[in-house]
Formats: C-alpha cells, structure tokens, sequence
C-alpha cells in the first residue's frame, strides 16, 4: 500500500482575503469583516494581516478592534461570496483527493495514497 499524506490548509484570514480579492483597493490594508452591530452580532469575523499585526482579534468586539488600530477598515459579511470561493478552494483539493474533511473555512485532505 503506499503512502498516506495529510494535506492541512489552513485558510486564514479567509474572509479578509475574499474581500481584498474583490476589492483591490482594500489589499495592503487594515480591514476587519465584522458581524452586523444593529443585529448585536458587532463583533471582528476575521482581519486582514496588517490588521492582526496592529492586535485586531477574531471575535473582538467592533469598537475594541477600533481602538487597536485607529485605520481599521470595517467591511460588512457577505457570507454569499465566502460561500462561492470555498467553492473554488474545495475544486482545487478534489484534483487531489475525494477525501476531504471540512472544518469552518480549513479543509483537511486525508489519505491521499502516492
């Protein structure tokens, strides 16, 4: 039997990246996509690494984040478009592999016999 290889890809800053991706204009920036605050959902669902680097923080409230690094760019979710390039993530490991475990926005491939 051959080889098994685990593929872990861990897609940080998924969200942050999405949106730089959309929005050029947003790349090399302090961005944090947050939660809607009218619903009290006001809390930081990933940032960017500029941001990270100034102590932004995944589930940091908005006004916390803000005090961390005053240029903070707040970008509200659009779960629609993660969703859609997930998608893409996903086609690029089933050119590797039909095992796939999912687990929020990493995926890890498991066994991959070589």
């Amino acid at each position: 039997m051959g080889q098994w290889h685990i593929l872990h890809c861990d897609c940080n800053c998924f969200y942050a990246s999405v949106e730089m991706q959309e929005h050029p204009e947003l790349r090399g920036k302090s961005i944090a996509v947050c939660g809607d605050p009218e619903a009290r959902h006001g809390i930081v669902l990933t940032a960017s690494h500029p941001a990270k680097r100034m102590g932004v923080k995944t589930e940091m409230p908005i006004w916390e984040a803000k005090q961390h690094c005053r240029d903070l760019i707040i970008v509200p979710a659009s779960y629609g478009k993660y969703q859609k390039y997930s998608g893409y993530v996903r086609e690029v490991f089933n050119d590797y592999t039909r095992w796939m475990q999912c687990c929020f926005h990493w995926y890890q491939a498991s066994p991959i016999p070589l």
